[in-house]
């Protein structure tokens, strides 16, 4: 029986395995243009929590919506959460493989207080995949320095690329000196502009997979035996942290003397995707607390609403002045306070600083306050594409609309067939019970036929052993007679009033022709 249950659960197993292992890691990021909409002077927008950072941003990615805003603009010293622009412009110039090896000016030339001593990192050669997991979970700065080193030669021409790459963003007060965020007067950002790096970085599936992780295992080498286990420093996604918060998937934090506390955070609920960054916070765990405070003031005060039906309903009844029918490009999400209720449509013409291809832009307002915007195009016309897609449509990773369909097909199916198997082993249990009891009886059966054959046993109304007779409620043995009133088997003689074989007398008793004399038995 143990056996069969043995089977069962492991038929259950690998019906797990299979559906789950088949299921993607999707990326995440909201819309891919980076388009904020600021609608805080909105009448009856939710007013903010009270911080102790000096600057904080707070935005919805899906819908670009910004929720809070604290001093967002003020160039501050990133510390550390600069990592995350060095991991983007890694990921973008290198494959996952390739080695890279740490050179003598990137393990000495970091300031006092900034070098990593769990590893002997001078000469060793690790992936670029293993730098980002010491990059982005240890905060390694010799880590950013080898990668910077490794893409462009050199930290300045790597620090240029970062530059390029915010200024791609729509960073407009930002400027990198350094892969590694350590203290440089020259390096400067602001809250607003690192919440767009982390936006752009979230939409890199590889740089979620690795920052998301809460711990990694560096292998064992020649010049480090040992290997290192990393891990996050994030104290939001740590489950045994007392500032644990199941909502933050991704993030990183950081510190100089000069820039104090910063973090960067990403968090998930409900389908809303929130960025929020923290700049220059006070220690002893106040930037966690800050920022459990504005992602709770995120989600507890706004609902993200998906537009898009309501908009391409919109957009048919716009026919006039067009040889074809417009649709919207791309998906319409509005972050919105829970307490309202609607919102107007409003058609926009064109205008120059408008992408190319669209016809204009369908407006969300309230009252006088756009709460977003959305750009409409020609349906069939070389626009009319997913423009602003989100990271968690299939069309980003390039499956057909069929996947989804048919992998819950897939997934039905698998489970009737297991429902199938289950049932069978069931029965086939139930049959062999069945054979048992029926031997078991047969046995039985043959056992009382062979009881009652010659030589075996007769019943008169009681029981008696195999060789013996039992008659008229007493038993004898073999070769014994006792009856009354009837004749005696050959050899012997029990009768009152009855005759005598030759060699025999009557006298109320029995005896044989010859030998002994024996006497017959009643019962006493």
């Amino acid at each position: 029986m143990k056996n069969k249950r043995r089977k069962i659960w492991c038929v259950w197993l690998l019906a797990a395995a299979l559906l789950l292992g088949a299921a993607p890691v999707w990326a995440v990021g909201g819309r891919t243009d980076g388009k904020v909409t600021d609608a805080r002077e909105l009448e009856g927008w939710p007013s903010g929590p009270s911080i102790t950072g000096e600057s904080a941003y707070l935005v919805e990615i899906n819908s670009g919506t910004v929720l809070y805003g604290k001093n967002e603009n003020e160039t501050r010293y990133p510390a550390s959460i600069t990592k995350v622009m060095t991991a983007l412009v890694v990921l973008e110039n290198c494959a996952l493989d390739e080695p890279v090896t740490f050179s003598h000016e990137a393990v000495t030339d970091i300031e006092s207080g900034g070098s990593f001593g769990y590893l002997n990192l001078e000469g060793e050669t690790y992936t670029v995949e293993q730098c980002l997991y010491l990059l982005l979970l240890e905060s390694v700065n010799e880590s950013g320095y080898a990668l910077a080193e490794h893409v462009a030669g050199s930290l300045p021409a790597f620090a240029e690329l970062m530059n390029q790459k915010a200024s791609s963003l729509g960073c407009t007060n930002t400027h990198f000196a350094n892969p590694h965020g350590l203290n440089d007067e020259n390096h400067t950002t602001t809250a607003h502009d690192m919440a767009l790096i982390l936006w752009a970085a979230l939409q890199n599936e590889t740089f979620y997979r690795i920052d998301s992780a809460t711990s990694y295992e560096i292998p064992a080498t020649e010049q480090n035996p040992n290997g290192y286990r990393c891990t996050m420093h994030h104290k939001m996604m740590i489950s045994d942290s007392e500032y644990y918060d199941e909502r933050v998937k991704a993030g990183k934090t950081g510190y100089t003397s000069i820039a104090k506390n910063t973090l960067v955070t990403y968090a998930e609920q409900d389908g809303m995707e929130l960025v929020c960054v923290v700049m220059k916070d006070a220690g002893g765990g106040v930037v966690y607390q800050d920022t459990k405070a504005l992602l709770d003031y995120g989600f507890e005060n706004f609902r993200l609403v998906d537009m898009s039906a309501t908009s391409e309903n919109f957009c048919s009844g716009l026919q006039a002045g067009y040889p074809m029918p417009l649709s919207l490009s791309g998906n319409a999400y509005l972050t919105v306070p829970v307490s309202m209720s609607s919102v107007t449509l409003e058609f926009a013409e064109r205008t120059e600083s408008d992408p190319e291809g669209t016809v204009g832009n369908l407006l969300y307002r309230s009252g006088d306050v756009t709460l977003g915007s959305q750009p409409v195009v020609i349906r069939g016309s070389a626009g009319d594409k997913p423009a602003l897609e989100t990271a968690a449509e299939p069309q980003k990773e390039g499956r057909p609309f069929w996947f989804w369909p048919l992998v819950i097909l897939g997934a039905l199916v698998g489970l009737v067939v297991l429902a199938w198997v289950v049932i069978q082993i069931l029965k086939a249990n139930r049959r062999r019970k069945r054979r048992k009891l029926r031997r078991q009886r047969r046995e039985e059966y043959y056992r009382r036929q062979q009881a009652g054959r010659p030589g075996g046993s007769a019943r008169t109304g009681g029981n008696a052993r195999m060789g013996e007779s039992a008659r008229t409620g007493s038993s004898a043995r073999m070769g014994e007679s006792v009856r009354t009133g009837s004749s005696a088997r050959m050899g012997e003689s029990a009768r009152t009033g009855g005759s005598t074989r030759p060699g025999g007398s009557r006298t109320g008793g029995s005896a044989p022709a010859k030998g002994p004399s024996r006497s017959s038995r009643r019962p006493q």
